[in-house]
């Protein structure tokens, strides 16, 4: 068995172990934070991640730390049947918590706010700091805007934010600077894809890449003229230039012809092979649904390691995100059908 196939493989079989319905619903009905950890240590994934702990001492963001850490726990493990490719695409795919780090200390440096900073420095992933590009736990000592400027030097960020200096950070854009943030991000990906030299692979992975920031862009479209009213043309700006299964001009049209619900029958036309399932409530977990449908058909079909590895890391922050909102559902004492309905599975 060749190491793509292992760990392809290795990676269904962990897949195999992640909850389901029974599951969730067993845990909609526990009262306290202590009763979701007593459930979580019976369940094959969570089992190591959380042995030892005292169920009845655990703080929320202990437990949402822990839970992340698993994560990558079992990435390390798949990893050990890779090659160093597979590495270096973690590396890269890491990308997406530093910019939310660096949005939040962003979002902080316009609007201080102590609790923020306490999140902040709650969400940093210090369990991966040798596959981030810089040391994220410096972000809780940024104050200026310079300052993380600085902290950003000779990194992929440093260009980007280079652009925004110019005006006081009260004037600055975030909306267009998030936005090259992640262009950047998805074109370091697809950079990282053309390294790979068996072409249905490659093809494939690039692809799948395509389709999420695709996806991305519709959810920001139907946000935008759903929500805030914005003129087409600054939606059209707002929007990363990478087609997968639209092409530009059907997106282009699409943005300057359609409405919101428009814009979802747009979308469930194009990607009717991932929606399945999936029922429209609200933009994003409409959005989040397809995005399972489509890694879960990724990571069941294929053997390439890079695409392996992917899938099993989104569905997994997935399932972190589902368990995540059950724990702030038992916190702020919300109802079980409100949590039930932002699950995806």
């Amino acid at each position: 068995m060749s190491s793509n196939e292992a760990m392809a493989a290795k990676a269904r079989a962990m897949f195999g172990e992640r909850l389901g319905s029974d599951q969730y619903e067993a845990l909609l009905q526990k009262q306290t934070i202590g009763d979701i950890v007593a459930y979580l240590k019976q369940q094959p994934l969570f089992k190591t991640s959380l042995a030892g702990v005292n169920e009845k001492a655990i703080h929320r963001g202990q437990l949402e730390i822990l839970l992340r850490v698993s994560v990558y726990e079992r990435l390390f493990r798949l990893l050990r049947y890779g090659s160093e490719f597979e590495g270096r695409f973690l590396i890269a795919a890491s990308m997406h918590t530093e910019i939310d780090l660096i949005m939040m200390t962003i979002r902080m440096l316009i609007t201080p706010d102590d609790e923020l900073r306490a999140q902040l420095i709650t969400q940093m992933p210090i369990f991966i700091l040798h596959y981030m590009s810089f040391d994220v736990r410096k972000l809780a000592d940024v104050y200026t805007f310079e300052q993380l400027y600085d902290l950003l030097k000779s990194t992929t960020y440093e260009p980007i934010l280079k652009r925004y200096r110019s005006k006081p950070i009260e004037e600055m854009d975030v909306v267009m600077l998030e936005y090259d943030l992640r262009e950047n991000y998805y074109q370091n990906l697809l950079q990282m894809a053309r390294e790979i030299s068996n072409r249905e692979d490659r093809d494939q992975l690039q692809k799948l890449i395509r389709m999420r920031a695709e996806l991305e862009n519709v959810t920001d479209i139907y946000r935008l003229k759903k929500y805030f009213a914005v003129n087409n043309q600054a939606i059209k700006r707002q929007i990363a230039p990478i087609y997968a299964l639209f092409t530009q001009r059907e997106m282009e049209q699409m943005i300057m012809e359609e409405d919101a619900p428009q814009v979802v029958e747009h979308l469930a036309r194009k990607y009717h092979a991932y929606v399945k399932d999936a029922k429209f409530s609200f933009i994003e977990n409409y959005i989040e649904k397809i995005v399972y449908n489509m890694y879960y058909n990724t990571i069941e079909t294929n053997t390439s390691a890079p695409l392996v590895l992917i899938s099993y890391m989104h569905l997994s922050n997935m399932e972190i995100r589902n368990l995540i909102n059950i724990v702030e559902g038992v916190r702020y004492r919300v109802s079980n059908d409100r949590v039930r309905a932002l699950l995806v599975y």
